[in-house]
């Protein structure tokens, strides 16, 4: 049906391979006139976005995003059913909008801040949906120096409830895609309490427009100097996880919705220490869709919703922070260096034996090789036997295997080279 109203989650339903399929058959549509040049010409360029981008994540979040291109109305364009016309200028339409939210025109210029504000706040009654689009696009990629002033304007249009519960247009949908796209694009340029808000208010909604929340939560919470900035940051995601309001579509037939957190909280309990929490995970999740028709994206969608939830709850979503990493490789640079004056001077190597006989806080002995390896040229014969000591002195106090080699020789070449399989 044209122009048709319906749940905003049923919009991104379509997997890649069903719009993939609708832009191939647009491809090679056959017909005179504009909208027909329009269509043949940049239906390839959205097929790039979703299948050429080197980036495998900058290709994945293109292919959830053009998963709102209706791909029933193409079907039946394709197919020659209902009024031909109203047809082609639908989906010429929806393909023109398409591109010029991924960013494939030339010579458009964006809406300024106030501009913007102006049309979303209803002001200005007359504007071009293709250049709103394209501005949001703009400022999602980072291209526009006044980016941070675009969140401004859009931040109170997100903060709203159960968006998810109203009916609305594609054009609507898509607009609203984008909001969500720009807005999380700058997350960690926003205020903590805005930070919180968009969790609190978006943060379903934004996976199922594809955009890679696990990966801006991750880089949030890496880029820290500090437990305590790490504690600060990590709560900021938590108090909006723990204070959303989005509802999740469960029932598709019968349109029946359930909080989030509710949903979380019940697979929380069901936890379990007889199978694994990734098992459970998906038990819980087939039984909430099991009567669900075309079920896989809302699977997908909860599956991934559910994983960055209980990660963040245990402090789980990053192995370090950097402020850990750079404390751990100070450590191990200061670690080398007392090692590598201990190695210079053979009756010290006992030194050596105590300090890889630690149990904790050490650096590997493989990891000492490696700096050796940078350090010191096997082309030097006193190098040389000097390690062949330093192995048998090793061997002799357990710290290498009698068959251990740190240096091994290759008949090939007629040299000694490092044993790579110690090396860390």
């Amino acid at each position: 049906m044209l122009n048709e109203v319906q749940n905003f989650y049923k919009f991104f339903t379509n997997s890649w391979s069903q719009t993939r399929g609708a832009l191939l058959d647009l491809s090679k549509i056959v017909g005179s006139g504009q909208e027909y040049d329009d269509i043949r010409y940049n239906v390839p360029f959205l097929l790039s976005m979703g299948e050429e981008v080197v980036i495998e994540s900058d290709k994945i979040i293109s292919q959830k995003l053009l998963a709102i291109l209706d791909v029933k109305l193409v079907d039946d364009f394709v197919k020659g059913m209902g009024d031909k016309n109203v047809f082609l200028k639908e989906v010429h339409r929806q393909i023109m909008l398409l591109v010029a939210a991924t960013g494939l025109v030339d010579g458009v210029n964006i809406y300024p801040p106030n501009e913007l504000f102006e049309i979303l706040s209803g002001k200005k009654e007359q504007y071009n949906l293709n250049r709103v689009l394209f501005t949001l696009n703009d400022a999602s990629v980072g291209l526009n120096a006044k980016e941070l002033l675009y969140n401004d304007i859009i931040l109170p249009v997100l903060d709203i409830e159960n968006v998810e519960r109203e009916l609305i247009g594609w054009e609507d949908a898509l607009m609203y895609a984008m909001m969500l796209k720009m807005v999380w694009s700058s997350f960690s340029f926003l205020s903590d309490d805005d930070k919180t808000s968009i969790v609190r208010f978006t943060f379903f909604k934004a996976i199922v427009v594809g955009v890679p929340v696990e990966e801006i939560f991750k880089s949030f919470l890496f880029d820290t100097s500090s437990i305590v900035d790490f504690v600060i940051k990590h709560g900021v995601i938590l108090e909006g996880l723990k204070q959303n309001k989005e509802e999740v579509l469960i029932d598709v037939k019968n349109i029946k919705y359930r909080l989030l957190t509710d949903i979380a909280q019940t697979h929380e309990v069901r936890k379990s220490d007889d199978k694994s929490e990734s098992y459970l995970q998906q038990e819980y999740i087939d039984d909430l869709y099991k009567q669900v028709r075309g079920r896989d994206k809302y699977i997908s969608w909860l599956r991934e919703v559910l994983y960055i939830i209980s990660a963040v709850e245990e402090g789980k979503l990053i192995e370090k922070p950097f402020f850990e990493i750079e404390q751990s490789q100070k450590k191990e640079r200061q670690d080398v260096t007392k090692l590598l004056t201990w190695f210079f001077v053979p009756n010290r190597w006992f030194k050596f034996v105590e300090y890889l006989n630690q149990k904790d806080d050490r650096v590997p002995f493989g990891r000492f090789l490696y700096y050796c390896t940078k350090y010191f040229t096997l082309e030097n014969d006193d190098v040389i036997q000097m390690f062949s000591d330093f192995e048998f002195f090793l061997q002799e106090n357990n710290i290498l295997k009698l068959n251990e080699n740190i240096l091994e020789f290759y008949e090939e070449d007629d040299k000694f080279h490092w044993n790579e399989g110690l090396i860390v």
